[in-house]
């Protein structure tokens, strides 16, 4: 039973709503899939996908012989799942959650429906947005000319790096490569008046790097906002104990996702706070127990 779990919005917000509504489906108890043409190439498809996911804390696992992305062990959160394939523009993309009995015991599956962790779900959807939108972003790369030798693609596929302001925007060397003719002197003179000059012959010159490909990239820099927020309310555990080992436990995840976007001086800061001020909170806490017990 098909369900739309998205938000009628409009802009962005609305067309992927749109493309997931007519080709994914989220259904209780089993994995979010959808399967989708991007229209881009595959290195691409790869780099951003790649850079998304890392910067939201995701590695890459292996799990029952399936490839897949995996963020957590099920310490304090239901571990998400993602599993990402692509071929010729085409995208085939899963989402899940399992069951943490121990930290890093599993078992069972659960879909992005439903009340049971329903936080998490609305996180991993969110994600699952953001990565699409990043995938369907208008780029211009050259269309490589026919018949041209395939060592002119290049293998590295996309890189760079995200401005201070503004939105991310990573570069890419584009396709082929820059040949020059240069005039060289011809060894031999003509052998007769009526023969065709060779005084010069084309060469190849130097191969220069071809024009960069502007590509938005993932720059979560409202989690090193909140890593630095939580950090500075885990203060309170000097006072209150319970209040800063919750803000601290919250503020160190997301300061180590803050740490990977532009803003990574606020999130180490945050991720310093939250790691101060829970053990001092801890302690704290262990202080009033055993006051309390001698008194």
């Amino acid at each position: 039973m098909e369900r739309d779990l998205f938000p009628r919005k409009r802009g962005a917000a609305f067309f992927i709503h749109f493309i997931l509504k007519q080709e994914g489906r989220w259904e209780m108890g089993k994995r979010y899939v959808a399967d989708f043409n991007t229209g881009k190439p595959d290195d691409f498809i790869q780099f951003v996908s790649e850079d998304f996911l890392r910067k939201e804390g995701f590695a890459p696992a292996t799990v029952k012989g399936e490839a897949v992305w995996k963020k957590g062990k099920g310490l304090l959160a239901a571990p998400q799942f993602l599993k990402l394939q692509y071929a010729g523009g085409m995208v085939h993309l899963e989402a899940w959650l399992k069951y943490a009995v121990l930290p890093g015991v599993y078992c069972g599956e659960m879909g992005l429906d439903g009340a049971m962790a329903f936080a998490v779900k609305a996180a991993l959807r969110n994600k699952v947005n953001a990565l699409v939108a990043l995938l369907y972003q208008p780029v211009n790369i050259p269309v490589q000319p026919a018949g041209a030798p395939a060592e002119n693609i290049p293998a590295e596929g996309f890189a760079g790096s995200a401005p201070a302001a503004g939105p991310a925007v990573g570069v890419a060397p584009s396709y082929g490569e820059a040949v020059s003719a240069v005039p060289q002197p011809s060894a031999a003179p003509c052998p007769s008046a009526s023969a065709a000059p060779a005084a010069y012959a084309a060469q190849p010159g130097p191969a220069y790097p071809p024009a960069p490909i502007p590509v938005a990239v993932h720059n979560p820099t409202g989690k090193a906002t909140l890593s630095l927020i939580m950090g500075l309310c885990s203060i309170l555990g000097c006072f209150v104990p319970l209040a800063g080992v919750i803000t601290g436990v919250i503020g160190i995840p997301i300061g180590l996702v803050g740490r990977k976007t532009t803003a990574r001086g606020m999130a180490t800061a945050g991720l310093a706070l939250s790691i101060v001020f829970l053990i001092v909170s801890v302690l704290n806490w262990i202080a009033g127990i055993v006051l309390m017990v001698m008194l």
